[in-house]
């Protein structure tokens, strides 16, 4: 579901009086108030309590600053400033705005419904997941095991035959240059390729490869580790130099 904030615009009857009959004491009032949402909380807009008065019922004067941001919604308390801190913010789900003339009461309102709009996307797309990485710590504890070789590797050979990084990344390339047909490698912890599903590529173009799952045995102590052992399905024919590439799906 979708990020919804449903705003209500209500105006003083001055606003609707002919201009040529305002007096010169008429001001121009903006009620705006979020009346429903879904996913997100409808108290969007922040406040800044700026003045302590006697004047006042109770005792506070507070001023609308902005519409929130997405991370303001998180950290900004609700309903009245946080009495721990020197932070004189909150946030409400309604703001009373006067102004001396109409224009400035309609640029007001589009630049609320700007930032507004502009809210709703940010929490989309904020809490929409795009990509998925795993990492292991420390780094060095699930090698990431990749090369060419003109080898059908075996299990035991893998640790030993191949280059290794101490991390996992989505994407990952390399350059290789090979003077025999060879066949190429991408060797992962199993937990860190989830899902098993990936792309080969070489030079741009995918090229079918075949998957494995072996236990290795990793680091000093060498403790046994699933791993899965992506293989170009065919040896890539030489002489030939190019990238190779591999993506998850």
């Amino acid at each position: 579901m979708k990020t919804l904030i449903l705003l209500r615009r209500e105006t003083s009857l001055s606003l609707k009086k002919d201009p040529r009959t305002l007096s010169n004491y008429e001001g121009f009032l903006l009620k705006v108030s979020v009346t429903k949402t879904k996913n997100i909380t409808p108290k969007i807009f922040v406040m800044q309590r700026d003045v302590a008065s006697n004047y006042i019922a109770d005792g506070v004067l507070d001023a609308f600053f902005s519409v929130a941001s997405i991370g303001e919604l998180e950290w900004i308390p609700e309903s009245a400033p946080n009495p721990h801190n020197a932070l004189n913010f909150y946030r409400t789900d309604a703001i009373d705005l006067m102004f001396e003339t109409r224009e400035e009461l309609e640029d007001a309102w589009n630049k609320i419904k700007l930032a507004v709009s502009q809210l709703s996307a940010a929490s989309d797309s904020s809490n929409e997941i795009a990509e998925e990485t795993m990492y292991a710590f420390p780094e060095v504890a699930l090698p990431m095991f990749y090369g060419v070789t003109d080898l059908d590797l075996t299990q035991s050979q893998i640790v030993h035959s191949l280059s290794a990084l101490p991390s996992f990344t989505n994407t990952h390339s390399f350059s290789y240059d090979i003077s025999r047909d060879s066949y190429a490698y991408f060797v992962i912890h199993r937990d860190l390729m989830l899902p098993h599903e990936a792309s080969f590529l070489n030079n741009g173009t995918e090229v079918p490869h075949a998957i494995n799952q072996v236990t290795l045995s990793i680091g000093d102590e060498a403790w046994p580790e699933l791993y899965m052992v992506y293989r170009s399905a065919e040896k890539i024919i030489a002489p030939q130099s190019g990238t190779l590439s591999f993506l998850p799906k």
